[in-house]
């Protein structure tokens, strides 16, 4: 459904007819063609360690990676990797406490009340934008709704300047988020642009053309594709 809704924006709104492929596919295709790779949510676990260099090989040189959602999570690894090339502090988003908790024990009925407040089926929170980024051309206001229905969360291990959106610090405008998941992205990461060799790779915890209709939102998928190549690597010297 995400890729149907890029289409969409890109088809009958922008004007562009892009390329679609499957996961499938994309051995075959050749990526120094193209400017652009947008990568909508998904399982990209499955993907070799070939095919992430070759993806790599294609940012580094110059190329646009898009990624959304579950496959932002998963493109963080380049940013990761850039900051430690440069020596700069790597932030695992992900660690886990390995100590062992004590079992605490629940009534089986409150399985699905306890499951809610786990999950984000659909809620609109509110991000702040840099209105000086260039993906937030056009923008007039620092408030941007969005549509949240995922739990990803990413990490900022890149430049200090990449945020082009963060959540606000009480996001939560519309629906229902439980404290725990609501605790987990306050303040954090919502767009985030990082610079990695010659290429940029863009990332989007949620979903911005979710159905077609929130139009504002989709005004930083056209901003990724039109102005991404002039975001400058943003660095200070000691």
């Amino acid at each position: 459904t995400e890729a149907g809704e890029i289409w969409h924006l890109m088809d009958t709104r922008v004007g562009l007819s892009p390329v679609m492929v499957n996961r499938s596919q994309l051995g075959r295709i050749e990526l120094d063609e193209y400017t652009h790779l947008i990568l909508v949510d998904g399982n990209y676990k499955s993907f070799s360690k070939d095919e992430e260099a070759r993806i790599k090989s294609w940012v580094t040189g110059g190329g646009i990676l898009v990624a959304q959602k579950g496959a932002a999570v998963w493109a963080q690894r380049f940013v990761e990797e850039e900051a430690e090339e440069e020596g700069a502090d790597k932030e695992g988003s992900d660690k886990e406490d390995s100590a062992e908790a004590e079992l605490v024990r629940k009534a089986y009925a409150d399985f699905e009340k306890d499951h809610a407040r786990n999950v984000i089926g659909g809620a609109i929170v509110e991000v702040e934008l840099d209105l000086t980024h260039p993906l937030a051309y056009g923008f007039q206001r620092k408030q941007l709704p969005l549509f949240r229905n995922g739990t990803h969360v990413l990490s900022e291990a890149g430049a200090p300047y990449s945020s082009v959106a963060l959540y606000s610090a009480s996001p939560k405008l519309s629906g229902f988020i439980g404290d725990k998941r609501l605790d987990a992205f306050a303040g954090q990461g919502a767009v985030l642009a990082d610079r990695v060799g010659g290429g940029l790779v863009i990332r989007i915890a949620d979903n911005p053309s979710f159905r077609s209709y929130w139009r504002g939102a989709q005004r930083l998928l056209t901003n990724a594709l039109y102005l991404g190549q002039i975001v400058d690597k943003s660095e200070l010297s000691d």
